[in-house]
């Protein structure tokens, strides 16, 4: 949409919704765990912390379904750098 103080530009509008419940500290305070571990690929936080939220063996599903990426590509080093155990970038 224009930029109602200059209409020559465009504004940017974010649509929060916000929660639709309250969290508990010890859900949210997993979920955050959880995802830490995604961004540092740490396989053994990624199955704790699915296990904290109930996702038990499913792990790995449960992860590429928060992240919309496959488990491969969550977990293995190297698809944006190079991998120090030499697996590198899946073509």
């Amino acid at each position: 949409r224009n930029c109602p103080e200059n209409k020559s530009k465009p504004q940017l509008v974010l649509l929060d919704h916000g929660l639709y419940r309250e969290l508990d500290d010890n859900f949210r305070l997993s979920y955050c765990r959880l995802w830490k571990s995604l961004f540092l690929r740490d396989e053994k936080g990624i199955r704790e912390g699915c296990q904290a939220l109930n996702a038990g063996a499913m792990f790995p599903l449960m992860a590429a379904m928060i992240t919309s990426r496959p488990w491969d590509d969550i977990v293995l080093v190297g698809l944006d750098q190079e991998d120090k155990n030499g697996l590198g970038a899946r073509k």
